[in-house]
């Protein structure tokens, strides 16, 4: 864990703008915000009926970057994470907006579920203040989609992402911001109609306070504190919002609203779909008004981040989910740590000399964790229910590229071998699939290291050279496992095909069996 302070960087690609944050980050001073950066790219306006973002958008989107990477160029000990959020969730072709700014830039951007994407939030929100006794429940509106999560301290109870966004609804029902009492009308029901499944478990607890935040939300309350409708720009009265909403009708054009104070001109037009969607979430959960903070997403990220790098108390999100998913399915954790560690000790051997990237040892630990989950459904095909459940679960502190690999790295680590080529990579890019395929490799030959569930440790001195990897085994142990030397056997094709080299098992003072 590093003891000096570090720069932290955020970087949210939001739908509507996207965000730099800087913090210097000191051990014994805490977090301090050093400086922030906006662009509005305007995402979701690019983003095709047929699912592509145009170029003209994604061109926005790399030069905001280029700027970034400006301002963060010749930093010294910087720790940067970028996310990705609704837009690049729903756009087909996002691979090659993240190839490029990652070529252009340097920033290796995750795109991150919907439930991420509120866990942090409700982590930015609860951090920056302001604080409240009892449970919080906070809103963000965004410009494709909404999330609300709701939760006591620091622990989240429920979380959820909604398609539900000031670009998004600007665009479906107020085409150019000019509002129609038909467009209102369809909006309102397609809200309700979107927030209804989750209406009674969001209204609870009654006593929760409700907390909004980010660009819509705060600029809501500068206009209704601005035009006399709210004492103070901090706190929105539902009587506030209604105002509003009786404004919007009379300035039903863009052109009316530039006079609107406390209005900047990026949103002009889009407040018309971010304002439908909070009347809307306000009157649907009864909530009387909206205190506004100014954490959300960035700083929700930043606290990761510092999670991540200085792994105080051991609170890197991540870890934690693994140990609940753990309990949850029930997994035997002697076993699977006795994998992990053997899954580990492989690649240690192998990531120098064949330049497998540092990320891969966390992800072939994570994998090896729960690689068995799937036995809670059954035992018939449970690679492929575990990798269904590490693909699509609620998996707090992971982005869907990393969940993406772990599934297909589990789908893989028995039955057939893997391959780039597999469909288990069908959403990721190459040079992911050809890192997943070789970590599902060696997860696999750990597997087979431990085929007999012996709960003694796996002796594992291995050597490595150009053309063979060799596990020289105490005799002893040798001669007692006749299933592991079976199995480890059955994977010597499928490890040649991936790594190109023999693999073989020794019994020390004998010759290679």
């Amino acid at each position: 864990m590093p003891s000096s302070a570090a720069h932290l960087a955020a970087i949210d690609l939001g739908s509507n703008s996207f965000h730099l944050t800087l913090a210097r980050f000191d051990p014994a001073e805490g977090l301090t915000i050093v400086d922030r950066l906006r662009d509005r790219v305007a995402l979701n306006a690019g983003l095709q009926p047929n699912g592509m973002l145009d170029l003209d958008a994604m061109e926005r989107g790399w030069a905001a970057l280029r700027r970034f990477a400006e301002r963060l160029g010749g930093m010294e000990n910087l720790h940067v994470r970028a996310t990705g959020t609704s837009t690049l969730r729903d756009a087909h072709n996002s691979d090659l907006f993240l190839e490029r700014a990652l070529e252009e830039t340097g920033f290796e951007i995750e795109v991150i579920s919907g439930f991420e994407e509120a866990r942090l939030i409700f982590m930015g929100a609860v951090s920056a203040g302001p604080t409240f006794a009892g449970p919080v429940r906070v809103i963000d509106i965004g410009g494709g989609s909404t999330e609300i999560a709701v939760g006591e301290g620091r622990h989240l109870h429920r979380a959820e992402s909604l398609n539900l966004g000031c670009v998004r609804h600007t665009k479906l029902f107020f085409p150019g911001g000019e509002v129609t009492p038909k467009g209102w009308r369809q909006a309102i029901r397609h809200i309700r109609d979107t927030l209804e499944p989750y209406r009674s478990t969001l209204t609870q607890p009654t006593d929760a306070v409700t907390v909004g935040c980010s660009g819509t939300i705060r600029s809501i309350g500068r206009i209704a504190k601005e035009m006399g409708y709210a004492p103070s720009e901090e706190v929105i009265p539902a009587s506030a919002v209604r105002k509003l909403v009786e404004r919007i009708h009379s300035d039903a054009k863009p052109s009316q609203r530039k006079s609107w104070p406390g209005l900047t001109d990026d949103r002009i037009e889009v407040i018309a779909g971010g304002l439908a969607i909070l009347s809307t979430v306000m009157e649907s959960l009864g909530l009387e008004q909206v205190h506004v903070s100014m954490g959300a997403l960035r700083e929700g990220v930043l606290e990761s981040l510092r999670a991540r790098i200085f792994r105080a108390g051991g609170d890197d999100p991540r870890q934690r989910t693994i140990e609940q998913f753990q309990h949850r399915y029930r997994v035997d954790r002697r076993y699977a740590q006795s994998l992990a560690d053997s899954a580990v000790a492989i690649f240690d051997t192998l990531a120098l000399p064949l330049g497998l990237p540092d990320e891969g040892r966390a992800l072939l630990e994570w994998s090896a964790q729960l690689h068995c989950i799937g036995l809670s459904i059954s035992h018939d095909g449970y690679h492929r229910h575990s990798a269904y459940m590490l693909r699509n679960a609620d998996m707090a502190g992971f982005s869907l590229r990393e969940q993406r690999l772990m599934a297909g790295i589990v789908h893989h680590h028995r039955k057939r071998p893997p391959s780039p080529a597999s469909e288990a990579w069908a959403e990721l890019v190459i040079e992911d699939a050809r890192l997943g395929t070789q970590l599902a490799a060696i997860l696999r030959v750990a597997v087979a290291l431990n085929r007999s569930r012996d709960p003694l440790p796996v002796p594992l001195p291995a050597l490595l050279t150009a053309t063979t990897l060799t596990f020289n085994l105490e005799r002893v142990w040798y001669d007692r496992h006749p299933l592991v030397i079976w199995a480890v056997h059955e994977e010597r094709k499928s490890f040649r095909q991936v790594f190109g080299r023999r693999l073989r098992v020794i019994r020390k003072g004998a010759k290679a069996s």
